[in-house]
C-alpha cells in the first residue's frame, strides 16, 4: 500500500490517500472536477491490532517521596 499525498491542478488543496497503486491515484478527481497532481509517495504499512485484546497493567508501588 502506498500513502500518496496529492493537490489539485485548480484550487490547490492538498489531501492524502492510500492506494494499492499509483494508477488509482490517475482516476480520482478533486472534488471542484480538476485532476490531481501527485506531490509525495511513501509506502503505507497499516497496523492492526488484536481486536478485543485487552492488556492489564499491574499496579504501581507506592512510593516514598524523596526529601
Amino acid at each position: 500500500m502506498l500513502l500518496v499525498r496529492v493537490s489539485c491542478s485548480d484550487c490547490l488543496e492538498e489531501s492524502e490517500v492510500v492506494v494499492d497503486d499509483l494508477d488509482a491515484v490517475d482516476r480520482e478527481v478533486c472534488r471542484c472536477g480538476y485532476n490531481l497532481v501527485v506531490l509525495s509517495v511513501a509506502d503505507f504499512i497499516p497496523i492492526d491490532p488484536q481486536p478485543g485484546e485487552l492488556v492489564e497493567l499491574a499496579p504501581r508501588r507506592q512510593l516514598d517521596r524523596a526529601a
